[in-house]
């Protein structure tokens, strides 16, 4: 097996040793043997051209740079006019002022997040859609909720829907409705 020598231990065969180890990518005379030497081996732009195969050479020089952009030659610089692009700016909404602007003669105020000055013919549907809905302030008698259990001087409306009858808790698991009468009341003790 190919090997390199052993210093102290290969007296008198360190020459035919190396030049064994040295032979597997060298010819007799010196140069590498062709194939030895891949992709891997080569370090990024370590290449000259001129070592590149002659097909590669061709394929590179045939690339042209590009000679002009948006109608412009030489060294360009690109305006977003140059692009289509002539009505954007690059400023961040930060920096925008938002605070009042104009739209068709309406008012748009940015501090009080209003919308002003437009007339209700202009919103489309608008009194259409609001011919249905309630007034900002009105009432609801009693029989009118939709709830389940019955409403009485006893019962409350909870947030779920439901009339229900508060109550005390004795002992475990004993229950008085508030509102009766609960008779005698047996107080249960830790047994």
């Amino acid at each position: 097996m190919t090997r390199l020598p052993i210093t102290g231990s290969d007296d008198n065969t360190w020459g035919t040793i190396l030049n064994d180890f040295l032979s597997v990518v060298h010819n007799s005379d010196g140069t590498i043997r062709g194939g030895v030497i891949g992709n891997d081996q080569v370090l990024d732009n370590t290449l000259a051209e001129s070592k590149l195969s002659p097909a590669v050479q061709a394929k590179l020089n045939a690339v042209s740079g590009v000679t002009s952009v948006a109608g412009k030659t030489g060294a360009v610089t690109l305006t977003s006019s140059d692009v289509g692009l002539g009505s954007v700016d690059d400023t961040s909404d930060a920096s925008k002022n938002s605070a009042a602007a104009t739209l068709t003669n309406k008012t748009i105020s940015g501090s009080s997040n209003t919308l002003s000055d437009i007339p209700e013919s202009a919103v489309t549907n608008l009194v259409s859609d609001l011919a249905g809905k309630a007034a900002s302030s009105h009432t609801h008698a009693l029989d009118d909720l939709s709830a389940l259990g019955t409403p009485n001087n006893t019962t409350y409306l909870r947030g779920d829907g439901r009339w229900y009858t508060p109550f005390i808790v004795i002992g475990a698991t004993d229950e008085i409705p508030l509102g009766t009468d609960p008779g005698t009341v047996i107080f249960r003790t830790a047994a």
